[in-house]
């Protein structure tokens, strides 16, 4: 069969599928991936299972029917009719109806990290770090070519144009994302930036997952320099947007958030400019003002008038401080006589009480007095200058001392009784 064109071999493609009734009401379970809400109100996606997959649509008057929110990974009951959109020459499902079955895989997957995450503290709020205001070296991680890192490098110099950015090229889907990316974050953590720019455009959920791996989570936990995350579109959030320090909605949104719009610095420049120009505008009119008061003053005119009240203060003062002297002088002597006599029969007291005290201690040693005791008729026995005081001490043929008060005598044991006292 010859066609005059490709519109005719699609149009005649579409009536074949349009008249087959098994196409015209398939119901088959599968998988949500790269959901997308246009504004339009239709909703396109993909529904997949592990060996294929297939385009669908549901047009916004059956997606308002909907009880359920869709979302990437979720496993649905799909209803409606295989055909196929001519003008782009591809067969796709047109939904009536979506039924939720349970969660798929990747969805189990994300939800799990995302709660195991959340426990260990990576999502913390607390821990976030602050995205500085005014960066003046700015690092992208993203694939080195494509519409995302267009429109940030677009944005970053419409908005900043005086920040220095540098790009880290990096894979962004596929097996060898996750280690590429987390070299990325590792290599851009040295380089002193400011603020940190990831992102990529938008895609399926095959498509990102590399940002739901654990060890690209951990490494954006684990970085000093503030991050700013920009994954896909909108409504696709991923574990990285969980744990970097601000989510953008979109890589221009990234840019955006990262940079003050240069204008409206200026304007905000030339704000201040005016008003710090009008505050000392009015500084030196009120200064004039005050030197004119001043010159006029009858201070200036009549200089002795400055210290006359000054130097009749100073009198009074002076004499108030006569008056308080000698009253304070007067208040002292009186102090000092009344001083002196306490202390004079402090000094009596005292004197009278050593004396008595003397008198006590002088017969203690009176009564206390050898030579006062011999006077009464004792005397003291010596043996080679050392007093004798019991007769064990004394031989036969020993030479003695007999002393008294007034003098002493030597003599002779010629004989030596013993005593019986005390056996």
């Amino acid at each position: 069969m010859e066609f005059k064109s490709v519109v005719q071999l699609n149009q005649y493609l579409k009536q074949l599928f349009e008249a087959d009734d098994n196409l015209r009401n398939v119901v088959f379970s599968g998988e949500i991936s790269n959901l997308k809400y246009h504004q339009s109100g239709h909703i396109y996606l993909t529904l997949k299972d592990e060996e294929s997959r297939i385009n669908a649509v549901m047009f916004s008057s059956n997606a308002r029917r909907l009880r359920i929110k869709l979302v990437d990974g979720m496993k649905v009951r799909a209803s409606g009719s295989v055909g196929v959109y001519d003008r782009g020459g591809t067969y796709q499902v047109y939904l009536t109806d979506l039924q939720q079955e349970g969660k798929g895989s990747l969805y189990m997957q994300f939800e799990a990290l995302k709660k195991k995450l959340y426990e260990e503290g990576l999502f913390s709020k607390d821990l976030k770090k602050t995205i500085p205001p005014f960066p003046t070296r700015i690092g992208v991680i993203s694939a080195p070519s494509g519409a995302a890192i267009r429109d940030i490098i677009t944005t970053l110099h419409r908005r900043w144009p005086i920040a220095e950015i540098i790009l880290l090229p990096s894979l962004m889907q596929g097996k060898e994302a996750t280690d590429d990316i987390v070299r990325a974050l590792r290599q851009s953590d040295t380089m002193r930036f400011d603020v940190i720019l990831l992102s990529r455009g938008g895609g399926s959920i095959e498509d990102l997952w590399c940002f739901n791996e654990e060890a690209v989570a951990r490494a954006i936990f684990s970085m000093k320099t503030p991050i700013i995350s920009a994954i896909g579109h909108e409504i696709d959030v991923t574990i990285a947007d969980y744990v970097s320090d601000l989510r953008a909605p979109t890589p221009t949104g990234a840019a955006e958030i990262a940079t003050p719009n240069y204008l409206e610095v200026i304007q905000q420049l030339s704000q201040f400019q005016i008003r710090i120009e009008t505050s000392f505008a009015n500084i030196l009119k009120r200064s004039r003002t005050e030197h004119k008061r001043m010159m006029n003053s009858p201070y200036l005119r009549q200089p002795e008038m400055l210290y006359a009240t000054k130097r009749l203060t100073v009198d009074g003062a002076h004499q108030r401080l006569i008056n308080i002297k000698q009253k304070m002088f007067h208040y002292t002597d009186m102090k000092l006589v009344n001083y002196h006599g306490n202390i004079q029969k402090l000094y009596s007291n005292i004197l009278q009480l050593q004396r008595h005290n003397l008198n006590i201690i002088s017969s203690k040693l009176a009564s206390l007095n050898p030579n006062q005791v011999m006077k009464r008729g004792y005397a003291l026995v010596e043996k080679n200058g050392n007093i004798v005081d019991s007769s064990k001490l004394v031989y036969v043929e020993d030479a003695l001392d007999i002393c008294w008060f007034d003098g002493k005598v030597r003599t002779k044991v010629l004989h030596k009784e013993e005593s019986n006292h005390g056996k």
